[in-house]
């Protein structure tokens, strides 16, 4: 049978197969992504039916795309409100869970791998943030509030940029041999700020014309097409495009409640948000394009290299214990202790990683292949890591209930320490109970 006819059949399948995959997840809560990845070795390094390379440039184009999409989506699902709420509680959870996985992933790969301290840290920015393309389908799939599930969306946004801000600046670092603290600070903040602002105005421009444009046919697609151009835009700037995409999809979502008065002065009139049947239409874009994508990563992974996945475990390691600290002491205000467990599990590493992980090499770093292969390594363990553990949460109540213990416990902070144990001694009760209605359930 010819090639074509066959790719063609396989878009087929893998599309229903998405959907049974999807179904699969909400009877027996086993992830999606992990299926699809799984689909994706089996075609490419495990049976070598695709080779990857094949894709060349449109691989990338294909992964940004997907990126762009999924982060406009899940900005156009967040209230204002729950941005406001999460985003005070979330900054500090975002910034040490990664500098503080920066520090850790640098010294590991300084002290025992034999790295250059520059290259030891500019792996360790690579590794350090999460993945939008994973986090917001995962989230979105879990029992948790808002503003839990909002405060992952942006910290696997604002990561991206953390990531890629500090591994260009390192980069310099290298080829220069001295590093400018301040002018990496002043990247990082005009990276977000521009980008929000290109991201906020390019959406209330379009919010006026969006009644006019909605009675062309076939216009549902244009909305897409305008966020690809401002994250272009953005990009060519040397601003974080990913911000950008997010920025647009919140501020549309929430375009009724920016004052008239200002819209006015802008001269934006007739602002109008997204309806029911573009955002639907966005969510089957999402989903259509998440299926391909964990497909193509799959593909992508190069198992031939022991010695880098397991120096790439290791820091997995080292990155998880971090962030269990770190969710423990750190996360959102309101997150009860089973959505702490979940935030302390959510580190899976993915596009942006996948992209900067070339550059070190392309510079010419000495240790530029080595950082190269760990990074793909720790992308694929991360993200099959990650969707096993939210399976094993969902299946597992004894599991959950250590974390739940964890993080119940108290480490005897003054005045709190009697009212923490208290709480720990209710939550243990409470999860016990829910282990016994679970074996009740299942007969045992």
């Amino acid at each position: 049978m010819e090639v074509v006819p066959v790719t063609v059949i396989f878009i087929g399948l893998m599309v229903f197969a998405a959907h049974l995959f999807s179904a699969i997840f909400d009877k027996k809560k086993i992830p999606d992504v992990l299926l699809l990845i799984f689909i994706g070795l089996l075609l490419g390094p495990i049976f070598n039916i695709v080779d990857p390379s094949s894709f060349a440039v449109g691989g990338s184009v294909f992964s940004t795309v997907t990126l762009v999409i999924i982060l406009f989506e899940g900005g156009a699902s967040i209230s204002l409100n729950a941005l406001k709420t999460s985003l005070r509680g979330a900054v500090p959870l975002i910034f040490a869970s990664f500098f503080i996985s920066t520090a850790a992933i640098g010294l590991i790969s300084w002290g025992f791998y034999g790295f250059s301290p520059v290259s030891a840290f500019m792996l360790g920015a690579i590794l350090a943030g999460t993945s939008s393309a994973v986090v917001i389908p995962l989230v979105r799939q879990i029992k948790m509030s808002d503003n839990v599930r909002t405060s992952m969306i942006l910290e696997s946004a604002i990561t991206d940029v953390l990531a890629i801000v500090l591994t260009l600046a390192l980069l310099e670092a290298y080829k220069e041999g001295t590093l400018n603290i301040g002018q990496i600070t002043g990247s990082i903040l005009a990276s977000f700020l521009l980008a929000f602002i290109i991201g906020g105005a390019g959406a209330i421009a379009w919010s006026g014309v969006l009644n006019r444009i909605r009675s062309i046919k076939n216009s549902l697609f244009t909305t897409p097409a305008i966020v690809f151009v401002l994250y272009g835009i953005s990009e060519s700037l040397g601003y974080s495009g990913a911000i950008t995409a997010l920025a647009f999809g919140i501020t549309i979502a929430n375009i009724e409640l920016i004052p008239f008065s200002i819209l006015k002065k802008i001269h934006v009139k007739d602002s109008t948000k997204l309806n029911t049947s573009e955002l639907t239409f966005f969510s089957e874009l999402v989903f259509l394009l998440k299926t391909f994508f964990f497909i193509y990563i799959g593909m992508s992974i190069v198992l031939g290299d022991a010695k880098s996945f397991f120096w790439g475990f290791i820091l997995i390691v080292a990155i998880y214990a971090v962030r269990l600290i770190i969710a423990k002491f750190l996360s959102p205000p309101s997150a009860t202790n089973h959505e702490k467990s979940i935030i302390s599990i959510m580190i899976p590493k993915g596009l942006a990683s996948a992209v900067l992980a070339g550059i070190p090499l392309q510079a010419g770093v000495l240790e530029g292949e080595m950082i190269k292969n760990i990074t793909f390594s720790v992308i694929l363990m991360t993200i099959v890591i990650t969707s096993s553990m939210v399976l094993i949460f969902e299946k597992s109540p004894r599991f959950n209930l250590f974390y739940r213990k964890f993080f119940s416990s108290s480490l005897a902070i003054g005045k709190y320490f009697s009212k923490k144990k208290k709480d720990t001694d209710h939550e243990i009760v409470e999860d016990s109970d829910e282990i016994e209605e679970d074996k009740d359930k299942r007969g045992l």
